[in-house]
């Protein structure tokens, strides 16, 4: 095979073009309507089957809102038994908030557990148009 028998070869530019774009719209559309989650991490210890959970104020809206959360990379629904007082950090100037919770799996005690909470479910369409009201 030479190379003027290559050129010879005719590619369907169209149809090509139109694939690409049908790929495109579509992946668009399917990203669009998928539904994301605000997530935080914290820190816990476990103490007598609760968990403990110092949280910063700011975002102590993300647990008592919650959907639900996974601790070490698994799901768990979750209850708040208590609140504690508000206390100053004064190396980073945060004020935080002892949180109790319960979930149904019992760990070890002073066991430090990895805790993501995730809350406000919305579409990622949605999240995009409130990124740009902002600015």
């Amino acid at each position: 095979m030479d190379y003027s028998l290559l050129l010879k070869i005719k590619f369907p530019l169209k149809i090509t073009y139109l694939f690409i774009t049908i790929i495109f719209i579509g992946s668009f559309i399917y990203v669009s309507f998928l539904k994301c989650y605000d997530t935080f991490t914290y820190k816990g210890i476990v103490n007598n089957e609760l968990i403990y959970i110092n949280v910063p104020t700011n975002y102590l809206d993300t647990l008592l809102n919650g959907k639900f959360i996974k601790i070490n990379k698994v799901k768990y629904n979750y209850e708040i038994l208590s609140l504690g007082e508000v206390e100053l950090d004064k190396d980073s100037y945060l004020y935080y908030q002892m949180v109790c919770i319960k979930v149904d799996k019992k760990f070890l005690n002073n066991e430090v557990l990895t805790i993501t909470a995730y809350a406000n479910q919305e579409k990622i369409i949605q999240k995009v148009g409130k990124f740009i009201r902002k600015e």
